[in-house]
């Protein structure tokens, strides 16, 4: 999903006040918590992660290897 698609989501949903300036990861978060799921979008803390339900689940998990500390 691209930071617009998000975006659209976002809007889509109702969620009118995120701002086309948020980042990809806190749009993300705000559309999670609007649905009443855990904010974890990106979260270090969830690298193992085990929803394989979450919508976002391939681009998390893909963002958390990709800034993983070294």
């Amino acid at each position: 999903m691209t930071h617009r698609q998000a975006l659209r989501q976002a809007h889509k949903l109702g969620i009118l006040n995120i701002s086309h300036t948020a980042s990809k990861a806190q749009i993300i978060r705000a559309i999670q918590k609007f649905l009443g799921t855990s904010a974890c979008f990106a979260n270090p803390g969830c690298q193992k992660c085990e929803n394989t339900i979450c919508e976002w689940r391939d681009d998390c998990q893909n963002r958390l290897s990709i800034h993983k500390p070294v």
